[in-house]
């Protein structure tokens, strides 16, 4: 990422961190994510652990396996991973209190040993060519202004027969409309996120990194609950943030915040984007 795309996603995360961490989940496994409904899963804190479930499954995550976990947020996934599955985790971060906080928490599940927490930009590591088993990306890519220099990184820190799992937005197509895509860049905006591409442009840069195979899967009925609870959060307390942020009390990240929480309800309706996840074979 650039150094102002590095700033942006900063300032954003630490702004919405109540957000976050006390509307949206209070659990051990603290998820900025959606959360995959279905017959194992019916209700949010369940749907939220489910997500996590079903892109190891997919990724065929088991104990021992070292996995990298790009983007790794308040560090819930890569907890869940170490114990649920046994693996090996590092999680990368260029928000430097998450990285602390990850540390933290590994530290007080007794995790310290099998999860190690590290602040990096997750397309440009530190580390050996050839070194995981798995690298993880749930809802982080999107941040990234250039995809296909994360596809690049994955591909060469991955061992051969390593696979790439990621969960995320992909717009239905390049270009839309210009109501339509104002709408999109509402929320795309209001979340630090450049723009999304298209499921033909991911395939396209995960082949040009040398994946051998691409497998996409779309979740997007399976998120709906998740998506409709989020916007009802963001419409209940919309009013809250435009208050607060005419008295100087809420910061203009966390008022855009809510807003692009609507817009990114409104362009799902509008059948502007689906929730996809991936699985790329090396």
């Amino acid at each position: 990422m650039s150094k102002t795309q590095h700033k942006a996603v900063i300032q954003y995360y630490e702004q919405t961190d109540w957000d976050h961490r006390y509307v949206w989940n209070r659990g051990a496994y603290q998820a900025a994510h959606f959360g995959i409904y279905d017959e194992k899963a019916n209700h949010h804190k369940a749907a939220l652990i489910n997500t996590n479930r079903i892109m190891a499954d997919l990724a065929n995550i088991t104990p021992g396996m070292h996995v990298l976990d790009a983007g790794c947020g308040w560090g819930g996934a890569s907890l869940w991973l170490a114990k649920e599955r046994k693996a090996h985790v590092t999680g990368v971060n260029i928000t430097p209190y998450q990285v602390a906080e990850c540390k933290e928490k590994a530290k007080k599940m007794d995790l310290q040993y099998v999860c190690t927490f590290i602040e990096s930009d997750y397309c440009d590591t530190p580390f050996a060519d050839e070194q995981f088993d798995v690298v993880w990306s749930c809802e982080s890519l999107c941040h990234a202004a250039k995809k296909e220099d994360f596809y690049h990184e994955a591909h060469r820190i991955l061992k051969p027969g390593g696979r790439l799992i990621i969960a995320d937005y992909h717009r239905i197509k390049r270009p839309l409309s210009k109501d339509e895509e104002t709408l999109l860049l509402k929320w795309l905006d209001g979340w630090a996120c450049m723009d999304i591409d298209t499921s033909e442009e991911h395939h396209r840069h995960a082949s040009a990194a040398g994946f051998s195979s691409v497998h996409q899967h779309d979740y997007s009925k399976n998120v709906e609950v998740s998506l409709h609870n989020l916007y009802q959060h963001a419409a209940r307390w919309s009013w809250i943030g435009t208050l607060g942020k005419h008295l100087r009390l809420i910061k203009a990240v966390r008022d855009k915040n809510v807003k692009g929480t609507k817009a990114m309800y409104q362009a799902y309706q509008a059948d502007l984007w689906r929730y996809m996840v991936s699985l790329c074979s090396k």
